[in-house]
């Protein structure tokens, strides 16, 4: 999926972007968590990107370097979740594409890991940066 930058789906993708230095891939990424919310039809799957070079904070009273930024990606508007299996050794296969106006896929697959998620609407939610400890 290198290559595919699946910011372009997202309704905020600016202060990510930013944050980042450019749209990062998603093999770049720790998924950390995922969470399917019971009271609507929504998932929200959380992200960590350590080990990037150390940047100033901007604005503020704390000026320390920081090393990581995690962030949420809420998909909204969920019409389809298929999970066949949530293995520990985590995911090393991502694929995000359009299928349609309105509809969104988001594929995750690893050893003994199968999601598929079909959505309308993605969204960033929040991003924090912040100094990590040396690796």
């Amino acid at each position: 999926m290198s290559g595919f930058d699946w910011t372009g789906l997202l309704t905020n993708p600016d202060e990510l972007v930013g944050a980042l230095g450019g749209p990062p891939a998603f093999e770049e990424l720790d998924l950390f968590s995922l969470l399917a919310d019971e009271r609507g039809e929504s998932v929200t799957l959380g992200f960590e990107r350590p080990g990037l070079p150390p940047a100033t904070a901007s604005g503020g009273i704390d000026e320390a370097p920081r090393h990581s930024v995690e962030f949420f990606v809420v998909l909204s508007g969920l019409t389809r979740a298929d999970i066949d299996g949530w293995g520990y050794q985590g995911v090393d296969e991502y694929a995000f594409s359009r299928t349609g106006p309105g509809q969104c896929l988001l594929s995750m697959r690893g050893p003994g890991t199968r999601v598929e998620l079909a959505f309308a609407t993605a969204r960033v939610e929040g991003l924090r940066t912040y100094r990590s400890a040396p690796e």
